[in-house]
């Protein structure tokens, strides 16, 4: 099984992509039924997949090499993450410093979910290019590279911009930085940024233009990489050129001069297309939000709401006050990545843990940066040669245990406040087995008879329903099939049959399917009324569906119904 129903999609897409060699087409026409969905992802990950999976075609099916190479992929990206920032950091950590960050690396769980095997995400490869991107750049900062390695710099956010447009956070992070850095001490950290914003508007332009066919190169869209990124960076990038080209040599004709380079491009941008700053799912109904995202756990907060929230969120990002605090004293007072290393990890830990508490997908972010100043801590701790003076004019040295309370301080903090909320858990799993939809495969064949059914379900559970079967479903679980999820939504919420029959006919829907104890399954219980998902879950149908009997092994957590409706 692989994790989650994103790995799911990839699959189904890169298969797609396999079978037709059509690299524009982005439509999956086994979601939405009987419409389509065009998904938002792009190509640079579907690549990968491919890469890997071809030298195993040989001795197994492309279908097997694909799913095989899935669930290595995650691993074999975070090792090569290791393999980066060994390189990356060699100036500033000794080898034992790092080895030890490789081990607190391994052992924080927002990095673990982005690296997990058998979950063949887009996310591994955003935080290996950030990484990549991030000690680059701090080792331009400190002199370590020669300045000209800020082009590649932009090219490698120019790349992780094409892979998903949350790159931009990122690439906000370092443009402050060396902003700021030129504001305050002016030379050469202007020429910096030219160079990144010359390698990263390139980069997306390139992106752009392999990305998407010559007749689509001009839709604005804001959720993956379009003309409106290329249009802002080669703005920014043309703006910067004639900054860096006027005399600046007073902060206060600095400042001005670079609000202009950077207030012009942006007022433009606003001018054109303004919902580019209300994010990148702007033009999304906000119909959509309480339906999809509040059950989408990567979209929600990470800011405690009491003692027990509190433990889980110090167990995540605890450390980060570590680290964002010798980041701080880098800043004023120097250290292994100079200040200004100091200020690029200050910016971005601050900038990633503030949006991880609004929402925990960018907690991997805050993680990745917090590891660094964390390790540099730690491994400065245990270089102290001080500690209590003893009467008789010995020390007992305190580096040992200093070192272990900075290493484990945050566990036994979370500890504290998870028990002392002794009544509060988890919610509770639903009973029974747990829904392993590839069992049901057989009965559906049976109930199908041959043909080529749409099935309404779950939006979680839609990806992994096509994928083992090959039958349409109504629901998937990405903003783009908004209307799939009303559908959905309406029909299993509705307390009268008008509404959901009419949704059923214009779907053209045949079966209603669903696992007894998914993730859903209680949201939809504790709705208000006696809705028809109540009524299926207490195999009390109306007249227009039918319950079908499954037999099959460990099938009994599964429901299925046939729509009798007539046509």
């Amino acid at each position: 099984m692989l994790a989650g129903p994103d790995a799911y999609m990839r699959l189904l897409r890169v298969e797609q992509l396999w079978r037709s060699g059509a690299w524009y087409d982005s439509i999956s026409r086994l979601t939405n039924a009987p419409y389509g969905e065009t998904l938002h992802w792009t190509r640079p990950f579907d690549v990968l997949l491919l890469a890997g999976a071809w030298p195993m075609k040989g001795f197994l099916t492309m279908r097997e090499a694909l799913f095989a190479w899935s669930v290595a992929i995650g691993p074999v990206l975070q090792i090569i993450l290791v393999l980066v920032l060994s390189w990356g950091l060699r100036p500033f950590m000794s080898s034992g410093a790092f080895l030890l960050m490789v081990v607190l690396m391994v052992l924080q769980p927002s990095l673990y979910n982005a690296f997990m095997a058998a979950r063949p995400d887009h996310q591994s490869l955003q935080i290996l290019l950030f990484g990549l991107g991030f000690v680059m750049l701090l080792r331009v900062l400190a002199g370590k590279s020669p300045p000209g390695l800020a082009y590649g710099i932009g090219a490698t956010a120019g790349l992780a911009l094409w892979v998903s447009v949350e790159a931009l956070v990122p690439i906000f992070a370092a443009c402050a930085t060396l902003g700021l850095l030129w504001l305050w001490e002016g030379g050469e950290h202007v020429r910096t940024l030219r160079r990144y914003l010359d390698g990263l508007a390139l980069a997306v332009t390139l992106g752009l233009l392999i990305e998407r066919p010559p007749g689509d190169w001009l839709n604005p869209e804001l959720d993956r990489i379009s003309i409106v990124h290329a249009t802002l960076f080669a703005g920014l990038a043309v703006a910067w050129s004639m900054v860096g080209r006027v005399p600046s040599p007073s902060r206060a004709t600095r400042l001005g001069i670079g609000l202009a380079g950077v207030l012009l491009p942006l007022a433009v941008m606003y001018m054109v297309v303004p919902d580019f700053f209300a994010g990148p799912m702007a033009r999304q109904d906000p119909r959509i939000w309480p339906i999809f995202i509040a059950a989408i756990g990567e979209f929600q907060p990470l800011m405690p709401a009491d003692l027990y929230s509190g433990g889980k969120t110090v167990i995540l990002l605890g450390p980060v006050v570590l680290g964002l605090a010798y980041a701080i004293h880098t800043v004023f007072r120097g250290g292994e990545i100079g200040r200004a290393g100091g200020l690029y990890m200050m910016l971005a830990l601050a900038l990633f843990t503030g949006l991880a508490l609004n929402q925990i997908r960018w907690g991997h972010y805050a993680v990745a940066v917090m590891i660094i100043p964390w390790t540099l801590l730690v491994a400065r701790v245990w270089r102290w040669r001080g500690g209590l003076r003893t009467a008789a004019g010995g020390v007992i040295p305190l580096r040992a245990p200093l070192a272990a309370a900075l290493l484990t301080g945050h566990v036994v903090i979370a500890g504290i406040l998870l028990g002392s909320t002794a009544g509060k858990t988890e919610p509770p799993a639903a009973a029974g087995r747990p829904c392993i939809w590839q069992n049901m495969v057989a009965p559906l064949e049976r109930k199908a008879s041959g043909g080529r059914p749409i099935l309404m379900s779950f939006f979680r559970d839609g990806p992994e329903i096509v994928y083992r079967t090959g039958y349409r479903v109504v629901a998937s679980p990405y903003h783009r099939n908004q209307q799939g999820i009303f559908d959905t939504y309406t029909v299993l919420t509705a307390t009268g049959p008008e509404k959901a029959q009419a949704v059923l006919q214009r779907r053209g829907v045949d079966f209603i399917v669903y696992c007894r104890t998914a993730l859903d399954a209680p949201r939809y219980l504790g709705m208000n009324g006696d809705t028809l998902f109540k009524r299926l879950y207490r195999h009390d149908p109306p007249p227009w569906l039918k319950e079908e009997r499954l037999e099959g092994p460990d099938v009994e957590n599964f429901q299925l119904f046939k729509v009798v409706i007539p046509r």
